[in-house]
């Protein structure tokens, strides 16, 4: 794997989880992000109820920009909606499963192609050989671009990953949660050239409090560790 190439991806990805916006509020969005340089866009088929995507693709049809833009999406999780028949909450990475998620976020976002594909979270069942075929499938139909992993801890990744070379995965990451670069992650992925992107990276708000006029006391608290490290000085993080 040392010599596949490192993916290349913009320093910020607009993320739309929990945009449950309608087709005109979700134009003026993407309006928004395109004049500000955002061109590539992280979904997934679950969010809004499984309305975001396609409320993102009727606003994309609507502008004429669908193919300006890089979207990248994840499937894995069925979750139950008015739009499908499942009754309870479950992993899924089976062919089938993930097939059908691609065929619908296709559709939904107006994309011949997606330009990634992340599996969400990992499944207690889950089939790697069959998983790993279903991906390369998918590249091989030109369907997909770039593949990877959301949520994955890393001994699912390595496993993963030698069945089928992936290019990305997805963490959780902000100062609140290190994990990724204290597990032997982010090592692992900088020696196999997968690129490492962040969900949440400002942690949902937890940083700051009282409309941003200060940071939390759980931001207040891992600064103050971070200072007690030998290699930091107080007032300064380099």
């Amino acid at each position: 794997m040392k010599n596949k190439k490192l993916l290349s991806l913009p320093s910020l990805i607009m993320g739309s989880w929990g945009a449950q916006l309608g087709t005109a509020e979700m134009a003026s969005f993407i309006e928004e992000c395109l004049n500000l340089g955002y061109n590539c866009f992280d979904h997934a088929d679950i969010y809004g109820g499984h309305t975001t995507e396609l409320e993102f693709g009727k606003a994309m049809t609507s502008m004429g920009v669908e193919k300006n833009v890089d979207i990248i999406t994840k499937c894995g999780i069925a979750y139950p909606s008015s739009r499908n028949e499942f009754k309870v909450k479950h992993y899924s990475t089976t062919r089938d499963h993930v097939l059908s998620s691609v065929e619908n976020s296709l559709r939904n976002l107006s994309q011949e192609k997606l330009f990634g594909l992340l599996i969400h979270r990992p499944g207690y069942l889950m089939d790697f050989d069959e998983l790993a075929h279903t991906l390369q499938y998918l590249k091989d139909q030109d369907l997909v671009d770039h593949i990877g992993v959301s949520n994955f801890p890393l001994e699912l990744i390595k496993q993963l990953h030698e069945l089928i070379p992936i290019d990305m995965i997805q963490d959780e990451i902000h100062p609140l949660a290190m994990e990724t670069f204290k597990n032997g992650t982010l090592s692992f992925c900088q020696q196999n050239n997968i690129q490492v992107t962040a969900w949440s990276p400002l942690a949902g708000g937890k940083l700051v409090v009282n409309n941003g006029a200060q940071i939390s006391g759980e931001f207040e608290s891992f600064m103050k560790e971070m200072t007690k490290k030998p290699r930091y000085s107080n007032g300064s993080i380099n």
